[in-house]
């Protein structure tokens, strides 16, 4: 059978992986969406044969609609138990294009710490800054995200910002692009262990003076991509 949306499969697939070699997923948990028209979008999901993220293929990506249903052309495939994050996310915000899930074990660490994620590094990785300095929330829910009502505490957690943390359980982000989804992710995770690092120094966290912000540049989507090019051609010269 051939299915459709191969070079979108194939993109999913690649940043599946990217989660897996940058530390943000163990084994089989997380997953990525894409979304490729009004109506449907492609979700990592299990096939009988897997072996976890790390090692994801085309074949492991289906083909959903917002409702949460397998398209009929593909393949039967074990969904994702918290589909309802990414159908919620992209269904609430028609300009996210993709949405990511990942258990960060340092994000996960701050959680239960409840150490806030806070403006302490600066021309470091930037854009973790402004993410950290607009505020990242928590979704203080532990539990699977695997229905309508977990899915809208997500959205009311979330509002309008790019990342939520999950308590004791991750990250979700969303953008509007592949790339911009995947980079605060792992942004956000950079954060988070750089946050774990100090603490375990036992030192005070030192935030980036405001007064700094205006040399330190808002990126756009040109640099999103130009980041997202590095990860991909890393991942893609580590073989399946």
């Amino acid at each position: 059978m051939t299915l459709s949306y191969p070079s979108e499969r194939r993109l999913v697939a690649l940043a599946c992986r990217v989660l897996a070699i940058e530390g943000l997923v163990e084994t089989t948990l997380g997953h990525v969406s894409l979304r490729v028209d009004d109506r449907h979008l492609l979700v990592r999901a299990r096939r009988p044969s897997e072996h976890g993220l790390a090692f994801t293929t085309p074949e492991d990506i289906a083909l959903v609609d917002l409702d949460g249903n397998l398209h009929p052309d593909d393949p039967p495939i074990s969904l994702p138990s918290e589909l309802p994050i990414h159908t919620a996310l992209l269904a609430s915000r028609p300009d996210c294009a993709a949405v990511v899930h990942a258990h960060s074990p340092s994000v996960v660490a701050c959680t239960v710490a409840g150490v806030p994620l806070r403006p302490i590094v600066g021309a470091y990785d930037i854009p973790a800054m402004w993410l950290a300095a607009g505020g990242i929330p928590t979704y203080r829910f532990a539990g699977l995200i695997r229905n309508a009502e977990r899915a809208a505490g997500l959205l009311e957690a979330i509002e309008d910002r790019p990342v939520c943390l999950l308590q004791g359980h991750g990250l979700a982000t969303a953008g509007q692009s592949l790339a911009a989804a995947m980079l605060a992710a792992i942004d956000v995770h950079v954060l988070a262990r750089l946050t774990v690092t100090c603490w375990q120094m036992r030192r005070p966290l030192i935030e980036v003076d405001p007064d700094d912000y205006r040399d330190l540049p808002v990126f756009g989507p040109d640099y999103d991509d130009q980041v997202w090019r590095f990860y991909a051609a890393k991942a893609e010269r580590i073989p399946v």
